[in-house]
């Protein structure tokens, strides 16, 4: 592996029907903390919700 993102949308081969939602950030520019701060901030209340619900299907952060 390279280390490097992969680019688009990729599939896996599975036996049974599964759905990952990816939930996450890339920061551009620190110069730029408008557009980034709102996400950061909003992280951590997603994910603590999502932990208190044991049904909402959390694998891990």
């Amino acid at each position: 592996m390279s280390g490097r993102p992969i680019e688009g949308r990729t599939t896996a081969a599975g036996e049974e029907e599964v759905v990952v939602f990816l939930i996450g950030m890339r920061v551009n520019s620190f110069a730029a903390p408008r557009s980034w701060l709102p996400v950061a901030r909003a992280m951590g209340p997603m994910i603590a919700e999502l932990s208190r619900e044991k049904g909402s299907g959390l694998l891990g952060y």
